[in-house]
C-alpha cells in the first residue's frame, strides 16, 4: 500500500496471506477468498488495515488497559479447529469470525 489508504487490490492482498502463511497454514484457497470478500469494500479493493486490526484483536480487546474490570472470553480448547460445512447466509458472520481467529493463531505458530 504505497499510497498509505489501507486498501489493496485482491490479488495483492491474496498474494501477501499466502505469503505471510507459507506452507505452514491449512487454509484452503476458497477460505482465501471467503476472507477478501468478506474485508472487500464497494469499489472492490480490499480494506487490509480492518483485517490487520481484527488479526491484533483476536484474543484481546482493544484499550483493554483502560478497562481493568472487562473480562476477556477465550475461545474452548478445539474451538477454532473445526472445519464445517458451507454454511447458511445467516451463520457465516460466526463462520468468518472463526476462520480470521484460526489464520491469526496459524500464523503466529
Amino acid at each position: 500500500d504505497k499510497l498509505r489508504s489501507g486498501k489493496v487490490s485482491r490479488p495483492d492482498f491474496l498474494k501477501a496471506l499466502k505469503n505471510i502463511c507459507g506452507g505452514r497454514c491449512n487454509i484452503t484457497s476458497d477460505d482465501w477468498e471467503k476472507v477478501a470478500d468478506y474485508f472487500k469494500g464497494p469499489d472492490g479493493r480490499i480494506h487490509y488495515t480492518e483485517f490487520c486490526e481484527m488479526m491484533e484483536n483476536a484474543y484481546n480487546i482493544p484499550n483493554l488497559e483502560s478497562k481493568p474490570q472487562k473480562t476477556v472470553n477465550r475461545p474452548g480448547t478445539g474451538d477454532l479447529a473445526v472445519r464445517s460445512n458451507d454454511l447458511t447466509e445467516q451463520k457465516d458472520m460466526d463462520k468468518m469470525h472463526r476462520l480470521l481467529q484460526r489464520i491469526r493463531r496459524e500464523i503466529h505458530q
